[in-house]
């Protein structure tokens, strides 16, 4: 993952963070639990595994309602997706806060007054 960054110009500082709102599979990368629902994994779960071992990636619980990527993953309601595109820097050009940065933006540029 980080090869891949590095590929994308992203400058990569210690082990990649990866948010993820699944406990279960965060727990089950950490501690290796052979159960009936665990011992069909594929091998490619045991290379993700040993990433995270050899420090190159680091899991990161956040709640559902933080994850980001429900926004390309998902069908949302209006006010959620609208929430979520805030979340990574998307605006809409109709939300009141995009219209103030942008009018902000614009009178700081000019030098002008300040927003009242």
């Amino acid at each position: 993952m980080a090869d891949f960054l590095k590929d994308l110009g992203v400058s990569v500082q210690g082990p990649v963070v990866v948010n993820a709102d699944n406990q279960g599979s965060i727990a089950l990368s950490k501690n290796l639990v052979f159960n009936d629902r665990s011992k069909h994994n594929d091998i490619q779960y045991h290379y993700a595994r040993e990433l995270i071992r050899d420090g190159q990636i680091m899991l990161n619980y956040i709640p559902t309602a933080d994850e980001l990527a429900d926004l390309l993953t998902k069908s949302l309601p209006r006010v959620r997706h609208v929430t979520l595109s805030r979340g990574i820097g998307v605006f809409w050009w109709t939300d009141p806060l995009f219209v103030f940065l942008v009018c902000t933006a614009r009178l700081a540029a000019r030098g002008g007054v300040g927003v009242y």
